[in-house]
């Protein structure tokens, strides 16, 4: 599954490259944690929205976001695990949430590194760790 991913991954890369030139390599780290967030962001939205399409609504519930925050300190895997052994719905909701979760963590360690790196502006290709 790694293969997968990484070439998966490369492609992207390579097609971002394509489309955007270089630009991202000469933007602050402050800035590119920024687009990760938003990554983060998006990763949850579209869980909401999957949710409310698989719940057969036509918006975003509220209480979809908030109940992947109460369920975040679960590990997503466990969560696939278990929708295993459901059917239906429950397994659909089940996977969903998954995702939801894992957006919701990604989100966490942005925030973690904004207090880790602070303004950013001592980290970059120059100094001797870059």
């Amino acid at each position: 599954m790694s293969g997968a991913f990484t070439d998966r991954l490369a492609r992207r890369l390579a097609r971002g490259a394509a489309e955007y030139g270089g630009a991202s390599l000469s933007r602050p780290l402050t800035e590119l944690l920024d687009e990760v967030e938003e990554e983060a962001l998006d990763v949850v939205g579209w869980a909401a929205v999957m949710d409310a399409v698989a719940g057969g609504s036509r918006r975003v519930d509220r209480g979809y976001v908030d109940h992947a925050v109460v369920q975040a300190q679960r590990d997503p895997q466990d969560i696939l695990d278990e929708a295993e052994a459901l059917e239906g719905p429950l397994r659909v909701r089940a996977v969903i949430l998954a995702l939801g979760v894992t957006g919701h963590r990604a989100w966490q360690v942005v925030e973690r590194a904004r207090e880790l790196l602070g303004d950013g502006t001592t980290y970059g290709g120059d100094d001797e760790h870059g």
